[in-house]
């Protein structure tokens, strides 16, 4: 459904960095790290937690980064803001 340009268009701020995040190739995503900071909720936290260890393995997933600064910073961004 996300797919329709005229869905999409109509989606929230954390909804479409959460399917940019999603829909992105592993090379492309490190570059969302940053908008995901901001823009980011529970849906881009449960992307972003995935990517790295010890929820993927590096060895298994080019998504799967071991120690990526801009990610860290976007998780525990959006973990300060998102209630767990």
């Amino acid at each position: 459904m996300l797919e329709r340009p005229e869905v999409l268009a109509n989606g929230s701020v954390p909804m479409k960095i959460a399917y940019d995040l999603l829909r992105g190739d592993c090379q492309k995503r490190q570059f969302l790290f940053a908008r995901a900071a901001t823009e980011g909720d529970e849906r881009s936290l449960a992307i972003l937690s995935s990517m790295m260890p010890p929820a993927c393995d590096p060895h298994a997933s080019a998504c799967c980064f071991t120690k990526h600064g801009e990610l860290e910073r976007a998780i525990a961004a959006i973990g300060a803001r998102v209630p767990h």
